[in-house]
């Protein structure tokens, strides 16, 4: 009997291995479960009546499409979003898009986007920090985005940075865009890792930035 739950526990053990460092098959599901983690928390806080949200959403798909073609938009849609929304004086005009390629067949209306921006210091956009084979020096990129070096920061760390790479640096004005739990709470925002060990570098969220 013992053998057997031995057995068993050993098999659990390496399909849990395998899992998490070969299939992650059950990444989908960790998906739907934070997705529906940060819906139920929604839905606790009363909106902010200072935060006004631009979804956009199928409909406004459907009812651009004759306008600006399918999605992707031309940046230049973008541009012209910013200048009605800065016309009401809002505090910031953040952005939950990554404007990290550009625009092959329309680099005009890349560079209208980026004008745009340059005239407006007070928008934001997301850093994205995703896995990589090849990971940016932190250093080489903390002073555009605002990252923190820590007193114990290993000066050659690499994460899989990217910026919103069509605009100049000095209008990278980013934060990250992804949940950690931290003092009960969860923020927007995490710390960078190399080899499973905290590197001592650290990136708030966008909304710090905006603070």
């Amino acid at each position: 009997m013992k053998r057997t739950l031995a057995l068993l526990a050993l098999g659990v053990l390496a399909l849990v291995g395998v899992e998490l460092f070969a299939l992650h098959a059950l990444q989908p599901l960790e998906n739907r479960l934070l997705d529906s983690f940060v819906r139920a928390q929604a839905a606790k806080l009363a909106p902010d009546p200072d935060i006004v949200l631009v979804d956009i959403d199928e409909k406004s798909l459907a009812s651009m499409e004759s306008e600006a073609g399918r999605w992707p938009w031309p940046r230049v849609v973008h541009a012209e979003l910013i200048e009605g929304l800065a016309a009401q004086k809002p505090r910031a005009i953040v952005f939950d898009i990554a404007f990290a390629e550009p625009d092959t067949f329309r680099r005009e209306d890349d560079a209208a986007f980026a004008e745009t921006v340059a005239k407006h210091r007070n928008t934001y956009f997301p850093l994205l920090n995703v896995p990589t084979k090849n990971p940016v020096p932190i250093a080489e990129f903390a002073a555009d985005l605002g990252i923190r070096r820590q007193a114990d920061a290993d000066p050659k760390a690499r994460a899989g940075l990217i910026p919103p790479l069509i605009l100049p640096r000095e209008h990278w004005r980013a934060g990250l865009i992804s949940f950690m739990r931290r003092g009960g709470s969860w923020l927007r925002g995490a710390r960078c890792r190399r080899h499973g060990a905290r590197v001592a570098w650290s990136q708030g969220q966008v909304s710090t930035r905006v603070l």
